[in-house]
């Protein structure tokens, strides 16, 4: 084989290799969430997350036109976390002490406080959680959710319209529990150790109550 052959040969491998070598990186990084604008999993993570800071609130308001979620999370400081696309502003104000609320699909919002007192729902849900308070007061109109999860209330009135449900988790600790729903609610109550027990119920969908929360229950109205 002629010399120029071999230099032909050697140099169409060598090119054939790069291109291998090209195409494992390009792989290697797009695996790893890379392009070549920096960390795409990164840049998606800071458009996906927001965070606002708030004023102290000790009533939230609620409203939205397809019964969104609201998380309520313990936290030294009053802030919203939402998701979503950065243009997307989140729909919400303060006026005093009441925060407005307005969840709406494909946002996850979380508020972040050290303290709530009142709770008015239309057509939202709301899941609470780790949260220790003196006493909460929640409102709900018809067909919303209410679901508490680990937290500790002194005083606890739940008002609910027609279809309501609500449900108070295990590791939850509520000393008085003042309780009216409207007419095939949902009412759930795992091992609660109640010191005193109120409920107004009217044609109730599903009732269960297990554990301690049975020893606590005088009188269903």
């Amino acid at each position: 084989m002629r010399t120029g052959n071999k230099l032909l040969l050697s140099f169409v491998a060598l090119i054939v290799l790069l291109m291998l070598l090209s195409d494992i990186v390009l792989w290697a990084n797009f695996k790893r969430g890379k392009s070549g604008d920096g960390e795409l999993y990164e840049k998606l993570q800071s458009d996906l997350h927001h965070t606002i800071a708030l004023q102290p609130a000790r009533v939230l308001q609620m409203k939205s036109d397809g019964n969104y979620d609201v998380e309520i999370k313990k936290s030294d400081k009053y802030a919203l976390s939402y998701s979503g696309d950065s243009t997307l502003q989140l729909m919400y104000s303060q006026h005093g002490d009441t925060l407005f609320l307005e969840p709406y699909k494909d946002r996850s919002v979380i508020l972040y406080c050290p303290d709530i007192q009142t709770i008015l729902l239309s057509n939202a849900n709301v899941i609470m959680s780790d949260m220790k308070l003196a006493r909460l007061n929640i409102i709900s109109a018809d067909s919303c959710h209410t679901t508490l999860e680990g937290t500790s209330i002194g005083s606890f009135h739940f008002t609910g319209g027609t279809e309501n449900y609500l449900r108070i988790n295990g590791g939850a600790a509520i000393d008085s529990l003042h309780l009216k729903l409207g007419k095939y609610s949902s009412f759930i109550s795992d091992d609660i150790p109640y010191k005193y027990t109120s409920m107004k119920i009217d044609s109730i969908k599903v009732f269960e109550i297990r554990g301690r929360s049975l020893e606590a229950l005088k009188e269903i109205k």
